[in-house]
């Protein structure tokens, strides 16, 4: 028997964020929101980026209720939304 392939696509999101449920852990959800911004980040579309970010904020606002916005995991995360929208502003420039 083949192996699965198991990477995240563009094809695939919509049935993966629909995981999500509220007997989740919200580390869990906070992982799956990363992964999902993290595939659409790496699409390098405008709109794309728009939702990475808009998935990466909300990781954030979870994360920051559990452990507070000085926590390393939330720092990282915020990271993340900065490299996105300096990404957005280099596909403007183009």
């Amino acid at each position: 028997m083949p192996r699965r392939n198991k990477q995240l696509k563009l094809s695939n999101l919509p049935n993966y964020l629909g995981q999500i449920n509220k007997n989740m852990s919200p580390d869990t959800v906070i992982k799956l929101l990363c992964r999902a911004a993290n595939c659409l980040s790496n699409v390098r579309n405008l709109t794309n980026f728009n939702k990475a970010i808009k998935y990466y904020t909300e990781a954030y606002y979870i994360q920051c209720d559990i452990r507070g916005s000085s926590h390393t995991r939330a720092t990282n995360i915020k990271n993340l939304i900065i490299k996105c929208e300096d990404k957005i502003v280099h596909l403007k420039k183009d």
